[in-house]
């Protein structure tokens, strides 16, 4: 199972309109923590905090849905306009 590291109903709906079971967790990760000035630097930066905070709150790295499937990857996104 996917987990879906982010609170966004835009990329929640790409997964499903694809068919891929996922799981949403919010990472908590505070954006206004971080300070970078490149764009695309922030984006990857604010990705990879979100994933690993979320990979950080799943105990032993391994979690079990209602349908008892284990984790396989963690997907980190965001964007900045």
């Amino acid at each position: 199972m996917l987990i879906l590291a982010s609170a966004s109903k835009a990329r929640r709906g790409l997964l499903e309109q694809v068919g891929i079971r996922h799981r949403v967790m919010v990472s908590g990760v505070n954006e206004r923590n971080f300070i970078v000035t490149d764009p695309d630097h922030l984006v990857k930066t604010l990705a990879l905090a979100k994933a690993k905070a979320v990979a950080e709150s799943i105990s032993l790295k391994v979690v079990n849905d209602s349908s008892n499937c284990k984790v396989s990857s963690i997907l980190g996104c965001d964007s900045v306009f």
